[in-house]
C-alpha cells in the first residue's frame, strides 16, 4: 500500500514491520510446501518496483495476489497486477 512521505514516521515504521511480518510469513508457508519463496519489502510505486525487482533479480515468475474488486473497482483503482503484466520483464 502507498504510504505518502508525510505521514508519522511511527506509523511508517509499523507499515513496514507490518509487510515483513506479513512476508515472512508467506515465505514460512512456501518452505512448509517445499517451495522456496524470497521475499521484498520495496517502497515506490507498486507496478515500477515489482517489474525492477524482478529485472534485477531474473525472476522467473511473479505471484502477486488481489483484492478481488472486480472489473469495475479495478478499473476505477487501477490495477497492479494489469500493470506488471505489461511492463514485467
Amino acid at each position: 500500500m502507498p504510504v505518502p512521505e508525510l505521514l508519522d514516521s511511527e506509523f511508517v515504521d509499523a507499515e513496514r514491520t507490518w509487510a515483513e511480518e506479513t512476508l515472512a510469513e508467506a515465505a514460512g508457508r512456501a518452505a512448509a510446501a517445499g517451495m522456496e519463496a524470497e521475499t521484498v519489502v520495496a517502497k515506490g510505486d507498486a507496478v515500477e518496483s515489482i517489474c525492477d525487482t524482478a529485472a534485477r533479480r531474473s525472476a522467473g515468475m511473479v505471484v502477486i495476489g488481489s483484492h478481488g474488486w472486480g472489473a469495475m473497482m479495478s478499473l476505477i483503482f487501477g490495477s497492479t497486477t494489469l500493470g506488471v503484466l505489461q511492463h514485467a520483464p
